[in-house]
């Protein structure tokens, strides 16, 4: 008799963690955690991507109130019985005392061909001028999963 036990993640669980990861980052002034979380093979092709992240910190003002995470879409390749699954984030919510922030995230949760990609591969950040601000989206997830157009930090 064989017993085996398997810890298993749902996308939703890891996408949650993901966001909170970087929430905390920011808000706890921690650059060298909030780059660690981008995948590698992303964050080592990004241009002055420390000035990227000390910018993000320095746009997300006041103090932490409130935040809401609204969830993940998927998108899985497998192949040879390996696969890569993507998780995009849309329209997440931060409150703190000055502002409202809607976080867009696409992070790569697994990627059994190349570890390097395991992490976030783009990050949006819309500051809302007043609690009426709609969230803007990026254009498609095609666009931002096969553009480096929007890799890294885009602050709105």
């Amino acid at each position: 008799m064989v017993l085996s036990s398997c810890q298993y993640k749902s996308d939703d669980d890891m996408a949650k963690e993901e966001y909170i990861s970087v929430v905390n980052g920011i808000l706890e002034n921690k650059i060298d955690k909030l780059k660690s979380l981008f995948a590698c093979n992303i964050s080592s092709k990004i241009i002055h991507f420390q000035n990227q992240v000390i910018e993000l910190i320095n746009y997300v003002t006041g103090e932490y109130m409130s935040s809401k995470y609204t969830g993940t879409g998927a998108q899985y390749m497998i192949d040879d019985f390996k696969q890569v699954r993507f998780l995009p984030m849309a329209a997440c919510e931060l409150y703190t005392t000055d502002s409202k922030y809607y976080f867009s995230v696409l992070y790569c949760g697994i990627d059994d061909f190349d570890a390097g990609n395991v992490g976030i591969w783009n990050l949006m950040v819309q500051k809302c001028k007043d609690e009426n601000d709609a969230f803007i989206p990026y254009s498609s997830y095609e666009d931002w999963k096969d553009s480096d157009k929007y890799r890294g930090i885009t602050l709105i």
